[in-house]
């Protein structure tokens, strides 16, 4: 028997379940530029959130310290 349907098959399931955050990127008054990293995500809802959480908590630190975000 041919694997190689089976084996595309699953990492089409794989990717699905996979997804990346973008970067945001920050700048304060002087113009320096701060950047919270985006993350590759590989399945698992609980994984996402705690991704996620980590990034906004980024973006909170730097807002504290007068950054603002930048416009995509």
């Amino acid at each position: 028997m041919d694997e190689a349907p089976l084996v595309l098959l699953w990492g089409a399931l794989f990717l699905a379940g996979c997804g990346m955050t973008p970067d945001i990127v920050l700048r304060n008054s002087a113009g320096q530029t701060a950047r919270c990293e985006g993350f590759f995500v590989a399945s698992g809802w609980g994984r996402s959130r705690l991704l996620s959480k980590l990034q906004r908590e980024c973006v909170d630190d730097y807002q504290r310290q007068g950054y603002g975000r930048v416009p995509e």
